[in-house]
């Protein structure tokens, strides 16, 4: 189960949580699927709550003992005001531990493609870049965290937008 906590980095207001349970299918040491369900819950005045379904493609392995990860997100998600989005997400990372302490650095980057929605205003094709840098560490056997700046560039007709966050990440692994 994954759970994000979105701030704003201006104010320190919690803009939204994402609540994901899902499962996951090891397939080989490097590979597997998953799929599930997921809860964009928003706080901020205009912005509209979504649900849906997931399905992961992912690649795990280490290079040169950096582990590095690779995940095809395939999402379709329903909004409260009756709209809905067809989306895939492509994601890379790597996270570099810090000589022999429990703490690593992670670098992500996720790129967002519209496929299909019925609302005004959303684009088809790029929609959505997210590039993280931060600090994480794994909790327990069960549990990981990290705690970094998240840039979130929003692709809309006529309108590039960039959305600076800080972001908490908890991971669960509830197997």
């Amino acid at each position: 189960m994954d759970t994000q906590l979105r701030f704003d980095s201006a104010n320190g207001l919690l803009r939204d949580v994402q609540v994901r349970p899902g499962f996951e299918y090891i397939l080989s040491p490097h590979w597997a699927v998953a799929a599930g369900y997921v809860q964009f819950q928003r706080y901020l005045v205009g912005q509209t709550n979504s649900r849906g379904a997931f399905q992961d493609i992912l690649y795990r392995a280490r290079v040169d003992n950096l582990p590095i990860a690779g995940r095809w997100r395939w999402e379709e998600l329903f909004f409260d005001n009756g709209t809905y989005l067809v989306r895939t997400r492509l994601l890379a990372g790597v996270r570099v531990p810090l000589g022999e302490t429990p703490w690593e650095l992670a670098f992500s980057n996720e790129v967002f493609l519209n496929v299909g929605n019925n609302a005004p205003g959303r684009v088809q094709g790029f929609a959505q870049n997210r590039a993280f840098a931060g600090f994480g560490r794994q909790l327990t056997r069960w549990s990981r965290a990290s705690l970094g700046y998240e840039l979130d560039t929003f692709n809309a007709p006529g309108n590039v937008r960039n959305v600076h966050n800080i972001k908490l990440n908890l991971v669960f692994d509830l197997n």
